[in-house]
């Protein structure tokens, strides 16, 4: 089965029109990742994307994650990363999204750090895994699922990519990040993934500080690492519950 899509290949014509069906009503989403929605000829950035060997790359993980996690076959789709969102995020050079049929990689024209690279694709490739080797659908996810998902991802990245690379540690003490857990998790711990509130917490918006949930969740799964013995890839198929 060809798992990363050859997406350069059919891209020089057009985008949009060209994403796989099912996630073609994705399309804010993607872009809130780091989509670039353009309709117009790429073929300068797709060109210079080939020059830095990304699909190559990519292919590269992909199989050496798969075996190292006995994971599951993975579609992956990469498509150029929107300059916009790379101008909000600056603390990002690439971006990524998941959902249970597949991973989207977000990637500049430009050569970046190969390591960052690699994290990204943890990240994701993680979410991608646990997502298959759950009893849930993504839509039943609760907040504590899915600050769990996050956190596990993240430790992964720690494990495999070093602490330098992990986007989403918190900087709170141990003590300031079981009072925030308790103050804003614990009474939305069973929000479901499309509530307002989940959202909010889980990527910091408003009053809450950001990506507070991916903070907590890596700090929840830290905790957990501390008392027990841990496996990323007997983590993959944990109950959320198994980390309180």
């Amino acid at each position: 089965m060809v798992t990363v899509i050859p997406t350069n290949e059919y891209m020089r014509t057009s985008l949009v029109h060209k994403l796989p069906t099912p996630f073609q009503k994705q399309l804010k989403q993607l872009s809130f990742y780091g989509m670039d929605q353009r309709v117009s000829s790429l073929e300068e950035i797709i060109e210079k994307m080939e020059e830095q060997k990304w699909w190559e790359k990519i292919r590269y993980f992909e199989s050496k994650y798969k075996g190292e996690w006995s994971g599951v076959d993975c579609p992956i789709y990469i498509y150029p990363i929107s300059a916009k969102y790379l101008k909000s995020n600056k603390s990002h050079v690439a971006g990524g999204a998941t959902f249970k049929e597949a991973v989207f990689l977000f990637l500049p024209a430009e050569q970046i750090n190969g390591k960052k690279l690699e994290a990204l694709f943890v990240h994701e490739y993680h979410h991608y895994q646990r997502l298959n080797k759950l009893p849930k659908t993504i839509e039943n996810f609760t907040l504590l699922d899915s600050c769990v998902m996050e956190g596990l991802a993240e430790h992964a990245v720690r494990e495999y990519c070093g602490d330098n690379f992990v986007q989403y540690k918190t900087k709170l003490s141990k003590e300031e990040a079981l009072e925030m857990w308790n103050k804003y998790i614990l009474p939305n711990i069973d929000e479901k993934k499309n509530s307002k509130i989940h959202d909010e917490i889980l990527f910091g918006k408003g009053n809450y500080g950001k990506y507070l949930g991916y903070e907590l969740g890596y700090w929840l799964v830290d905790r957990y690492q501390e008392k027990n013995a841990f496996s990323t890839k007997i983590a993959l198929s944990l109950d959320s519950k198994h980390f309180l």
